[in-house]
């Protein structure tokens, strides 16, 4: 278990060093995606150290879903979708899911976590990833041709949040105690699974960005 978790806390590093190169482009949507990967990489961290030693790591889980979610729709958004409507509606969306899990964790504390609503978070961001390729996909050949790379990390973000997911849905189920060990292995060994994708992806995009840009240069050089 350990060499998993330390490939997957790897991975994220190699998007992470690939953002902070000179030669990325800094648009919004990178950097929604560089803070995501951070976001993550830092509570996979605490996470296995606080579980290490027994501690209730439930208040770093409501802390990540909270900013996940706005970073991951953040960055979906800002890549592909212009339109301010679907703008307006996601940013009530992601309002309204707030004030639910603030409810919450306002009558529950913020040392205990809701399994229906980070569920419920995973889906949507599952959801969109998914319109998000389907957007791309159906987009005309030029739009297409320019941006198809986007489909790396939407592709990263479904895989991941549908690693998220599938644990999640048998959270309700009445187990033993060794079969609730033996489902958090698989939930583990499930998450960081995706995790190594994600960031696999995440990294061939920023690379695909570098290309881009020195393309972008190449191409302004030469015309001057």
């Amino acid at each position: 278990m350990n060499e998993v978790v330390l490939i997957a806390a790897f991975s994220a590093l190699v998007p992470i060093f690939l953002f902070l190169r000179k030669w990325t482009n800094k648009s919004k949507a990178n950097w929604l995606l560089f803070l995501f990967t951070f976001l993550s990489i830092a509570t996979d961290t605490v996470n296995y150290f606080l579980c290490n030693a027994n501690i209730n790591n439930h208040f770093v889980i409501n802390l990540y879903d909270y900013l996940a979610l706005l970073l991951e729709l953040g960055f979906i958004i800002s890549a592909l979708h212009k339109n301010w409507i679907y703008r307006i509606f996601t940013v009530f969306l992601i309002l309204i899911l707030w004030f639910i899990h603030a409810r919450f964790n306002y009558k529950y504390g913020f040392f205990k976590m809701s399994f229906d609503y980070s569920y419920l978070f995973s889906l949507i961001i599952c959801l969109y990833s998914m319109v998000g390729i389907l957007h791309l996909v159906l987009s005309d050949s030029n739009f297409f041709n320019k941006s198809k790379h986007i489909i790396m990390p939407l592709l990263g973000l479904l895989a991941f949040e549908a690693s998220c997911l599938i644990p999640l849905i048998t959270n309700n189920f009445e187990l033993t105690g060794d079969e609730k060990i033996y489902l958090y292995t698989i939930y583990l060994y499930t998450v960081l699974t995706g995790s190594i994708i994600r960031n696999v992806l995440f990294s061939f995009y920023f690379i695909r960005e570098k290309s881009i840009e020195n393309d972008k240069r190449i191409l302004s050089n030469s015309v001057i």
